[in-house]
């Protein structure tokens, strides 16, 4: 209902009496934007602490790698923080390196003596 309404507001300010396609995507489109504003307005307090973690814990993790030039998982929570930050919070970190754009790490996959992966991480070039 609200769509046609949107729809209708956007056909009278085209001057026509008439809702075409353009009017309908047009409204779609108004409802999306107002929608994502709504949910970004919304966000918790909580929510927005996860993302001021996350973003503290990958400045250390990059400041760890350009001492160390490269470090599996492994030597980033021993050596970087010391086995006490919880896995699910460094592999935040760690995915958010990686999805940046450009991303700022690379990993390299390899196998371990026992045949387990094994990921190594470094400083993504530039």
């Amino acid at each position: 209902m609200l769509l046609l309404r949107l729809a209708m507001l956007m056909a009278l300010a085209d001057l026509q009496t008439r809702i075409d396609a353009q009017h309908i995507d047009a409204a779609m489109a108004w409802i999306r934007h107002a929608t994502a504003s709504v949910r970004f307005v919304l966000v918790s307090a909580a929510e927005e602490a996860k993302l001021a973690q996350v973003l503290e814990m990958s400045n250390r993790v990059l400041a760890f790698l350009r001492k160390r030039g490269q470090a599996t998982r492994s030597q980033i929570s021993a050596d970087c923080f010391r086995r006490k930050v919880p896995k699910a919070r460094l592999d935040a970190s760690l995915e958010h390196l990686l999805a940046g754009t450009p991303p700022k790490i690379t990993v390299q996959w390899g196998e371990r003596a026992d045949g387990a992966p094994l990921r190594v991480y470094r400083l993504a070039a530039g």
